[in-house]
């Protein structure tokens, strides 16, 4: 399998996003319900979505994720409840485009890992998936975007 896999400084936007804990057996749950929620708000506001949503990986623990879930908006908005005002991925970051299931991602997820290490950067360990095509696309055409911010 191959991978788009390159260095690239994001620039900073805001997003409204919802902070989550979650097992792998829940996680499409938890996300289908942060970003209905999130979607929701951005309908009573009036306001769109300025990209495709994501989630950041605080960490890889399959038995309990610590995730924020979230949509870039096009300005700062203010948060209600248990959505939050903040910012999507932004800085510098080692990037992978994947096309395929989600059985895949974590084979990009080591490709990733090993070109960084070959690039001689060091990541952070925050992941971010941010996904570039619907639910509704079929598993082999799924596209996802991971992003490792990496140390300044």
């Amino acid at each position: 399998m191959s991978y788009r896999c390159e260095m690239m400084r994001l620039p900073e936007h805001p997003a409204l996003t919802i902070r989550k804990r979650s097992a792998a057996t829940n996680l499409n749950q938890c996300i289908g319900e942060a970003l209905d929620a999130i979607a929701t708000y951005l309908a009573g506001l009036e306001e769109p979505a300025a990209g495709p949503p994501f989630v950041a990986y605080f960490n890889q623990d399959m038995a309990d994720f610590e995730l924020e879930i979230g949509f870039p908006v096009t300005r700062p908005l203010p948060g209600q409840g248990d959505i939050l005002a903040g910012h999507g991925p932004s800085g510098r970051a080692a990037t992978c485009l994947y096309v395929g299931g989600w059985d895949g991602l974590g084979g990009a997820y080591d490709e990733l890992t090993r070109r960084a290490r070959e690039k001689g950067v060091e990541t952070t360990g925050l992941a971010y998936e941010v996904y570039l095509t619907g639910p509704d696309t079929p598993q082999p055409d799924q596209q996802t975007r991971i992003i490792f911010p990496v140390k300044e």
